[in-house]
């Protein structure tokens, strides 16, 4: 549900509003609502009210999957209908009744009561009862509650000559003899006590909300029964009154009449600052009498002698000023933010109690703050989610160590003191903690960072464990491979410029054991080298197409990681010192000479890429011209293998030969460690194969990925900006998001880039915005399937581009997006590439915005049709891979194949390129439907998604 004030927000069922009503009320709300036509029917059966009968019926007899359909609304509405919807017979007797029975009550005016006679009247029409205007005219008259002689006035000033008007005749007349305007204003007499013999002093009190009342300074006459201040501005008859002292009526309604306080019936003023509603506060003694005379006066009439000496006003004054000092505190305790925010949340966020501290069932309310100044509520004694505690259980007299994992039921609710705990050694379990643990505290941690080692692969050990047993077996492991691989000579320190070194441990969990991993690294910032770092790395796009050729080859799909990689690189051509560590031997007056390149220099990388780039060639291999990165291998003639590499990280597949030929001699040339094949993580991808293909997916990756914490109350305030903790958390979290986009989840590639767009200045709405693309990463899971496509001289490359004319953010940049696919004879499909950027350049109309789109979509699907001609034929720098690009804009299509110019002189140049490749054959542009368009997704927000997916995920393409 959104805020209230919204689009987003359906009319309320109920009251005194009909069933019929309601319906109408929905269908405006449908037509200017920002809701999802999908979440409309959810949305409006969320909106009834809570333990009401429809509600209940509604979330009894219909299901959720019916309801969130694209026609969803449509049987919600069909369903109440049958509850609620009468026949036309009994809803006009209804209406019938309802007018028969109406008559003007004592709290009514005459406009009022003409109002809602004209109303019902209306409501008859509907359905089709029709009165004549006589008819209509003497049922005013007669249920209007006038006497004989009223409505004998009333009659007078109808013409019956004109049959045609008496209703509206009728209406008149009654408005002007008996409306409020007609009404005379007369003022209240008070009781003077002449009937007791008693003179009694009378004197007004004034109540006013921002100034002080005083008694004194006025002087008092008695003038009949009419008494003021002589130096009032205010008095009975002051609306009549004009200049400085004079007071405004209160604004006219729609018909013209002055509106009134529905307390007092005054002309100026409301009811929150009407005196009689003040009167009720006030309490006195029986002594003293209230009377009203006017609307903005309270006269006061006191005949008690204790005041002597005295006047009422003064001790009323004093009074009424202590109450307003009062009010004006009590407002401000209630606006504060501070007090509303401790109010909302039951455990403040930096106060932590122990075990010993506290009572298990204390609650501590209202304590003060001397920092903050403001109350604070602590409710309950239970430790923060993710932490480690040692409990005592109240069944067992042992300490036991355990884990908080997370809250096991709702903080407001029933379970509110459930946790789900993990004991050390055994499976999770939940317990009451209040009632199921005597006593408990934290256990220390010096190392442990917030996120639980469970949920991490890998995590960088603090410097207080530096001295363990195994961190300093790992660091003397990490020596040896240094002295085994020749990195480094021991020379005489001679003043040569060197660099320090510093000791990177970590700690992983392989499968299910824990290993300690220490790399001597140097400080390549200490040195003034400034040759070119720079090492290709293997593209997501490349390792796709790999992946492709190893599923239509039936090759085992193979990785391998080299041990220490960059100690095994070429020697170097300059000359690299070094200061040895404290670990090492000998290290007085001695530098280390490095013959290799280490971890931590700035070419480092590149070293050890060109030692593996020319052991490849030598091994018969070709490098990609398009990726340095890539390699493949030719044997008789014949496609035998292929190798991809990222720094220490090689994926292969091939024939045996092969394996024999290249492979086996990386192994004997470079120390090699984890081997793995068929199942395997690869750069953060989950790679599996099976008989009819491979599949990759990132399920691991996303579990590490945490929401940007953010509370309700923070939540409802969606267009503040986020301050810098909550930016860098929304970066970070983008980042995460937009790693897994490029690589595994087409599906979220528009969110990314709407979010990218806004890092900048974000607002508390992209924080919300975030978390829902994070929640539905994990709601949907997704991969990607690359399966058998037949013989491979049979392919083809299809490509769905699509854009978005100014529907970024910004309001003036527009959203272009494609995706590619591999499609082999059998109809299976490989996804290739695709992406979703914001386009290179401010567009005029939505032709140029498709245009760029298509531009860039059609280049990146040559640039992989030339990858694939030179792999699978051999053929260099030119594509022989058919090309089928498919557009949904007839505009495009049309000027791509018309010899006519468009208008616009740049883009021009942008379809004469498309035109040259449409008309030399490279390339062929059809139109095809939105509702097939797979690239609809990435450039608009609220696509479905589901074709894309369902695509991705088993490999069928049909069309």
């Amino acid at each position: 549900m959104s805020c209230p004030g919204g689009k987003s927000m359906p009319p309320v069922f109920g009251g005194d509003k009909g069933y019929e009503r309601w319906k109408t009320e929905l269908e405006a709300w449908q037509l200017v609502t920002n809701v999802e036509k999908k979440k409309q029917a959810i949305t409006v059966a969320l909106s009834f009210p809570e333990g009401s009968e429809v509600r209940d019926r509604v979330f009894n007899e219909i299901e959720i999957t019916v309801l969130n359909a694209d026609d969803g609304m449509k049987a919600l509405l069909q369903q109440m209908d049958t509850w609620y919807k009468k026949d036309k017979l009994a809803s006009a007797y209804d209406s019938w009744s309802d007018f028969d029975s109406f008559r003007k009550t004592d709290d009514l005016t005459m406009e009022s009561y003409i109002t809602q006679f004209e109303k019902r009247h209306k409501k008859l029409s509907k359905h089709n009862i029709v009165l004549p205007e006589s008819i209509l005219a003497f049922k005013l008259l007669d249920c209007a509650g006038l006497s004989h002689r009223d409505k004998q006035l009333a009659l007078t000033a109808v013409d019956y000559n004109t049959p045609d008007t008496i209703f509206k005749q009728m209406s008149q007349a009654l408005k002007k003899f008996f409306g409020v305007k007609a009404v005379p204003s007369s003022s209240t007499e008070l009781n003077s006590g002449a009937s007791s013999g008693i003179t009694i002093k009378k004197e007004p009190v004034y109540v006013a909300e921002d100034v002080n009342f005083t008694g004194q300074g006025q002087s008092w006459r008695n003038e009949g029964d009419s008494t003021q201040p002589s130096g009032s501005r205010l008095g009975p008859n002051r609306g009549n009154r004009t200049g400085r002292g004079s007071q405004r009526k209160n604004p006219q309604d729609f018909r013209g009449n002055v509106t009134k306080c529905h307390i007092c019936r005054s002309e100026f003023h409301y009811a929150n600052k009407c005196p009689k509603r003040e009167r009720k506060v006030y309490e006195i003694q029986a002594e003293s009498n209230f009377e009203g005379n006017g609307c903005d006066e309270v006269y006061l009439t006191c005949g008690k002698r204790t005041l002597e000496g005295t006047t009422m006003s003064e001790t009323l004054a004093k009074h009424l000023n202590a109450m307003h000092a009062g009010r004006r505190a009590f407002i401000m305790a209630e606006t504060s933010e501070k007090l509303r925010r401790a109010i909302r949340h039951q455990v403040s966020q930096n106060m932590e109690i122990g075990a010993n501290e506290k009572k298990k069932d204390e609650t501590v309310s209202g304590e003060s703050n001397t920092q903050n100044n403001f109350p604070v509520r602590v409710t309950g004694n239970i430790p923060k989610v993710g932490q480690r505690v040692r409990y005592l259980a109240a069944d067992s007299n042992d300490w036991t160590k355990a884990t908080i994992l997370s809250h096991a039921g709702k903080v407001t609710g029933k379970y509110k003191t459930w946790l789900n705990i993990q004991d050390d050694g055994c499976d999770p379990k939940s317990i009451d903690w209040i009632t199921g643990v005597k006593q408990w505290e934290y256990e220390p941690q010096d190392h442990i960072s917030d996120t639980s080692l469970s949920e991490c692969n890998e995590v960088f050990l603090s410097v207080s464990r530096q001295y363990d047993k195994d961190v300093l077996a790992a660091k003397q492991a990490e020596l040896e491979n240094w002295k085994k691989f020749k990195v480094f000579e021991e020379v005489s320190d001679r003043g040569q410029p060197s660099m320090s070194v510093r000791w990177v441990c970590t700690e992983k969990d392989v499968d299910g054991e824990t290993k300690v991993n220490a790399r001597l690294v140097a400080r390549g910032f200490e040195e003034s080298h400034h040759d070119r770092t720079d090492s290709p790395t293997g593209g997501k796009e490349i390792l796709r197409v790999f992946l492709s050729i190893l599923a239509c080859k039936n090759w085992k799909c193979n990785s391998i990681d080299i041990k220490a990689a960059f100690l095994q690189g070429e020697n170097f051509q300059r000359d690299v010192y070094l200061k040895p560590p404290p670990e090492a031997e000998n290290v007085d007056k001695v530098l280390w000479k490095l013959n290799k390149c280490v971890y931590g220099l700035n070419d480092a990388s590149r070293v050890w890429y060109f030692t593996v780039r020319t052991f490849l060639l030598k091994l018969g291999c070709v490098q990609l011209k398009a990726d340095p990165a890539g390699f493949y291998w030719y044997n008789e003639g014949i496609l035998s293998g292929v190798l991809l590499m990222h720094v220490d990280d090689f994926i292969w597949g091939g024939t045996r030969a092969f394996e024999n030929k290249v492979v086996a001699k990386i192994r004997s040339e470079f120390q090699v460690g984890q081997q793995c094949s068929g199942a395997f993580k690869y750069i953060g991808l989950q790679v599996t194969q099976d008989d009819d293909g491979i599949t990759i997916s990132q399920s691991q990756y996303l579990k590490n990925v945490k929401p940007v914490p953010i509370n309700i109350t923070r939540a409802c305030n969606k267009l503040e900006d986020c301050n810098k903790t909550e930016q860098e958390n929304l970066r970070s979290l983008v980042g995460q998001i937009g790693w897994m986009s490029t690589n595994t989840r087409p599906d979220v590639s528009y969110d990314v880039l709407n979010m990218s767009c806004v890092l900048n200045h974000p607002k508390v709405e992209n924080v919300i915005q975030a978390n829902k693309c994070l929640r539905r990463l994990e709601i949907v899971d997704s991969c990607l399937r690359f399966p058998h496509l037949g013989d491979l001289s049979n392919v083809k490359l299809i490509v769905f581009s699509d854009a978005s004319h100014a529907s970024l953010p910004d309001g003036y940049s527009s959203a272009g997006g494609f995706i590619i696919f591999l499609v082999g004879e059998n109809g299976k499909s490989c996804p290739f590439a695709w992406e979703a950027k914001k386009i290179r350049r401010v567009v005029k109309s939505t032709l140029a915005a498709e245009t760029l789109a298509a531009s860039d979509a059609v280049d990146m699907c040559y640039f992989l049709g030339t990858v694939l001609s030179e792999i699978l034929f051999h053929v260099n720098d030119k594509n022989v891979i058919p090309i089928c690009s498919y557009v949904d804009n007839h505009s495009l299509v049309e000027n791509v194949h018309s010899t006519k110019n468009v208008s616009e002189k740049r883009l021009r140049i942008d379809l004469a390129a498309l035109k040259e490749l449409v008309q030399e054959g490279h390339v062929m542009l059809k139109w095809v439907k939105s509702n097939v368009q797979l690239a609809d997704c990435l450039t608009k927000k609220g696509v479905n998604t589901q074709n894309l997916l369902h695509v991705v995920q088993k490999g069928e393409l049909c069309m």
